[in-house]
């Protein structure tokens, strides 16, 4: 039978994920019983509509992994939820690759945003272990919107670091803040010489005041412990620091806040995007073209 006979059956305006050609016909089902096609014109197989070029698990399943990953879950306790919801189950290497390759979308598509936040910023430290390592996160955040500003991954804490970091959050930010209230880095805050970052455009000058406010950190320390779980186990700096980025974008476009009343913090600093969950930055990412992981 001429496999183009199935043809009308098709889903409307379906195209081959390799070559675009509309002459496709039914080509039986994956091992977890998603429908597959074929292209006569390239001779490629790909599964339905809703799964990554050159990939062939659909794009929801993929966008939950990722998502779990930045909640906190372990490796393993991802497969076993996508094979409970899913009936499938990825190695471990496909789920970290998969959450590093579309950690790097996810930090493209957030390049531009301009929030919009007040004078009062909150600096904290954390410290961790990656390898043998230790390190440093550093993270500076609006205390009005909670929007996370900048966060920097390093093995010294030097003062050269930390003016680079918050130089970066100045430059996010389009304004210097009029206080910084901090826990045990007030004093390293405090003794640094500001100055604008010659090398950096359109960052004002800095000026402000620090104060030591245990208080002010300890509200938030509690969001910070789900990056620890995010980061456990983690041995090579350079994907170290990938992740920290990610979990920013996590934290603030994907993640709800109770102080803002279920918004998120980019929503509360007016920083809109066009995507709601991992699974549309997964789905940007197949749209722009399949990226080497």
């Amino acid at each position: 039978m001429d496999p183009t006979a199935a043809r009308g059956s098709l889903p409307k305006d379906m195209r081959c994920k390799h070559c675009e050609s509309a002459r496709l016909y039914r080509h039986g089902f994956t091992a977890t019983g998603v429908r597959r096609y074929k292209c006569r014109d390239c001779g490629l197989t790909f599964i339905g509509a809703d799964a990554l070029p050159r990939m062939r698990i659909p794009i929801v399943i993929v966008g939950a992994a990722v998502s779990m990953f930045y909640e906190g879950l372990s490796l393993n306790a991802i497969r076993r939820q996508l094979n409970r919801i899913y009936e499938f189950r990825p190695s471990d290497s496909t789920v970290y690759d998969w959450a590093l390759r579309f950690t790097r979308t996810s930090l493209d598509v957030t390049r531009d945003l301009a929030p919009q936040v007040g004078g009062a910023w909150i600096a904290h430290e954390t410290e961790m272990q990656i390898g043998e390592r230790t390190v440093w996160v550093w993270d500076v955040f609006d205390e009005e919107t909670r929007y996370l500003l900048a966060s920097k991954l390093s093995t010294m804490r030097c003062s050269g670091d930390i003016q680079r970091w918050m130089n970066l959050a100045i430059q996010r930010a389009g304004r210097t803040p009029e206080q910084i209230m901090a826990d045990n880095m007030a004093r390293r805050l405090d003794a640094i010489e500001w100055a604008g970052d010659s090398h950096a455009e359109h960052t004002p000058d800095p000026s402000f005041s620090v104060a030591q406010s245990t208080l002010a950190t300890e509200s938030i320390r509690q969001t910070f412990t789900s990056r620890k779980r995010v980061m456990r186990g983690m041995a090579n700096m350079a994907a170290a620091e990938l992740v920290v980025g990610g979990w920013q974008v996590h934290y603030n476009c994907l993640r709800p806040h109770e102080a803002l009343d279920g918004a998120t913090p980019a929503a509360a600093a007016g920083a809109t995007t066009t995507f709601k969950n991992w699974t549309d930055i997964v789905r940007r990412d197949a749209e722009a073209g399949p990226t080497p992981i």
